[in-house]
């Protein structure tokens, strides 16, 4: 399936879903995106197949500038490991013998060119500037400038100092109001702005880290709890970690609930469904405020991504963090 979709510029004041009509009474959210980020032009390319787990959307973050002509590509791939790429129902072949991904990530004030191909599976980290015609095959990091077929990196627009800070700022997440009260530092020699605001930014991820207090295992992964999304992941997450480390105590993972009106409920709805499954890994279970959110990242080794509307803020905290990433979306996950 071939979606064409645009975001016009300064139409969006707050994070938005655009949801895709399936003609069945469920509206699919195949693309989150964030305060004034714009798409002059796209299409998606996805196979769309809605009997099935690899459904992909995109996820898009605060303040980023995306020209026409752009394509994403989501797992369209063919399986060149069976003895024939073909797709006929002459041949079936069974599940695919490739990893199916398609989770398509670009965070906060990113800079996209005309004419761009991005391939499935791809990060685009904050800050980069991606140059017209190019195609991303692989993670773009933050703050870095690239182009070509394939994409490469060309330079990094600051120095390694400088994108250190400015990714531990993250002023993408500031309020509207503090916003404007420091917009004369956007006009700013930007290491002037990342010394002046990087001392606040350490202050508060300290204050983070003492928000909360759990066991650690060896290998924690760390997923927020999806359960009132559509087409949530969460029961596909348990399930494949649960198989995959069955054997293995040492592995654990956490499921962080926010603590809201539908908590409680959510928590039995997880517990019945966990109980009969018989593996020596640890699924715990938490109930979190949302200033613990952040703390979470510093009890775990790998972050599971998921379709929620925060899944790009999650991305940076695991990126701030030094977690590994891997997408809830994909086939095998683990």
């Amino acid at each position: 399936m071939i979606l064409s979709f645009s975001i016009e510029t300064g139409s969006i004041k707050t994070q938005t879903r655009r949801l895709l009509d399936l003609g069945n009474g469920t509206d699919f959210p195949f693309l989150n995106i964030g305060r004034d980020s714009y798409i002059v032009s796209a299409v998606s390319e996805n196979s769309l197949n809605l009997n099935q787990d690899y459904v992909y959307s995109l996820q898009i973050g605060k303040f980023c500038s995306l020209a026409n002509n752009l394509s994403f590509i989501t797992d369209i791939n063919h399986d060149y490991l069976s003895v024939t790429t073909g797709v006929s129902e002459l041949f079936n072949t069974g599940p695919s013998k490739l990893k199916r991904k398609g989770e398509i990530i670009i965070q906060n004030d990113v800079w996209i060119g005309r004419g761009v191909t991005i391939m499935a599976g791809v990060t685009i980290g904050n800050g980069a500037v991606v140059a017209a015609n190019s195609v991303i095959t692989k993670d773009v990091a933050p703050y870095s400038i690239v182009g070509g077929v394939p994409a490469k990196k060309i330079k990094n627009r600051f120095t390694p100092e400088v994108i250190d800070k400015l990714q531990a700022i993250q002023w993408w997440y500031w309020s509207e109001e503090k916003i404007r009260q420091r917009k004369k530092w956007f006009s700013a020699d930007v290491e002037a702005f990342a010394e002046h605001f990087y001392p606040e930014a350490l202050t508060q991820r300290e204050k983070a880290k003492k928000a909360l207090s759990l066991a650690r295992k060896p290998i924690e992964y760390l997923y927020f709890m999806d359960i009132d999304e559509p087409y949530s992941l969460w029961r596909k997450v348990i399930s494949s970690f649960c198989e995959k480390y069955r054997d293995n105590p040492d592995c654990g993972l956490i499921l962080f609930i926010k603590r809201d009106e539908n908590a409680e409920k959510n928590c039995r709805l997880v517990e019945r469904f966990v109980e009969p499954i018989d593996a020596q890994c640890d699924v715990f279970l938490y109930f979190g405020e949302e200033d613990e959110v952040t703390a979470a990242f510093a009890y775990a080794d790998i972050l599971i991504t998921n379709r929620s509307s925060d899944c790009v803020y999650y991305s940076c905290l695991a990126d701030q963090n030094g977690l590994k990433r891997i997408a809830g979306v994909d086939i095998p996950i683990f």
